[in-house]
């Protein structure tokens, strides 16, 4: 709690108060938006439809018979009981009400159809925010695209800094040369480049799409064990090597200039426009979140890359860092104990603008039709739906309105820790 007033305590009111409330709507969005009952009572049995993902729900009629009913077969609102519980919106995102369809708008006359019958909705079903081509309720879509863009952000950004702080320390340290290997070693690593991605990454890239669906924990946590486990793939093999006797020739050393690899790596990535990158990552990879997640992730490490190696090349000839080198002190522990703790404060900042920069790239690619898979509702695909009818003003509106107020709470955020 004390950290989370540090941190916060500093930024004004209004985005303090978009911040918490975008993050409010992104943790409980299942339950703020949905046409599952979040409570379900028949004839004294109780289910929690909202709370489960099965495509079959159990459903019991007066004689207390139960019925296993595919979920997607069910019309929640006629469904007989002595006490139900709903969402506060009672529509899932990207659900059609084809009585509703064609983009009615929030003011207008909607519609329930009742066998068949159109009457006027009661308020209570009406959708506030208007509805898109096929009927899908904008307010629902909000809802499911802050969970989705904040996801997004946070997970590539993870991966991002995985990267970025990585290449950067290495590069940094280490320089064109401080860093050595025997011939041997060198071949060996230049042999184990590419069988480390394809084992690691090629291979992995289901169980890491599958591992998103289940949890975005889970699934950022498999992408950084598919990159730790690829530099273990490579180390273990190189280390060894370096401890054999060999031949004399076998044995010269050779100077990997790691900084000039790292730089021109950057330079390579900010050659190109970011847009650019993206898109053809986009096409590459399959449609998902994780996809999506991936490519923001590795096409953002650059700025923190080059902020850590300036920071690690003011600190690498200090005193303080001579002196533990010559007292004996172990290289991984000058990196945790005195290097890395030197780049917090610039990298918190670094990691919010990443995370503004990475839902705009997200909002932008489903803008264009790309990315996230057609069922996946975002922010840039209401956009995009929008764009199909410039009629439609909530369709712009309504996704462009969220897009501003998180984008400017997170630069306020990111402000104010840069004068701290």
């Amino acid at each position: 709690m004390d950290m989370t007033n540090r941190l916060f305590k500093n930024i004004p009111r209004v985005p303090r108060f978009v911040l918490f409330t975008f993050l409010f709507v992104a943790i409980l969005s299942p339950f703020l938006a949905n046409e599952k009952p979040l409570l379900l009572i028949q004839y004294g049995h109780f289910s929690f439809p909202a709370f489960s993902n099965n495509a079959y729900t159990q459903l019991y009629s007066e004689t207390g018979e139960s019925e296993n009913i595919r979920t997607d077969n069910i019309n929640w609102t006629e469904i007989k009981s002595d006490f139900v519980l709903r969402a506060l919106i009672p529509y899932s995102a990207g659900k059609s009400d084809l009585a509703n369809s064609n983009f009615k708008s929030p003011f207008g006359k909607q519609f329930k159809d009742t066998n068949g019958e159109l009457s006027e909705i009661p308020f209570r079903m009406r959708h506030f925010l208007g509805t898109g081509n096929l009927g899908n309720d904008t307010l629902a879509g909000l809802i499911e695209g802050t969970r989705v863009s904040l996801i997004i952000g946070i997970c590539s950004m993870f991966i991002a800094l995985f990267i970025g702080v990585l290449l950067g320390m290495l590069s940094g340290y280490f320089g064109n040369q401080y860093f050595k290997l025997n011939r041997a070693a060198f071949f060996i690593m230049l042999l184990l480049l590419l069988p480390a991605w394809y084992y690691c990454f090629e291979l992995r890239f289901t169980s890491i799409e599958n591992s998103f669906r289940d949890s975005i924990v889970f699934g950022v946590l498999n992408v950084l064990f598919s990159l730790v486990f690829s530099i273990f793939f490579i180390a273990v093999p190189v280390w060894m090597i370096s401890k054999l006797k060999l031949p004399v020739f076998l044995q010269g050393s050779v100077k990997i200039p790691v900084d000039a690899i790292v730089n021109r790596i950057i330079e390579l990535f900010l050659s190109i426009p970011r847009i650019v990158v993206l898109i053809t990552f986009a096409l590459i990879f399959q449609p998902s979140v994780a996809s999506v997640v991936l490519i923001i992730g590795l096409t953002s490490w650059t700025s923190i890359a080059r902020m850590v190696r300036a920071i690690i090349l003011s600190l690498r000839e200090s005193n303080y860092i001579d002196a533990g080198r010559a007292i004996g002190i172990p290289t991984l522990r000058l990196f945790r104990k005195h290097i890395l703790p030197a780049t917090y404060a610039q990298l918190r900042v670094f990691t919010i603008y990443g995370v503004a920069s990475a839902i705009l790239a997200e909002t932008g690619l489903s803008f264009l039709g790309i990315g996230v898979p057609p069922g996946t509702v975002t922010w840039g695909q209401l956009l995009f739906e929008g764009k199909e009818n410039i009629s439609a003003w909530w369709l712009i509106l309504f996704p462009g309105l969220c897009v501003f107020l998180l984008l400017a709470s997170l630069n306020t955020l990111a402000d104010s820790l840069e004068k701290k």
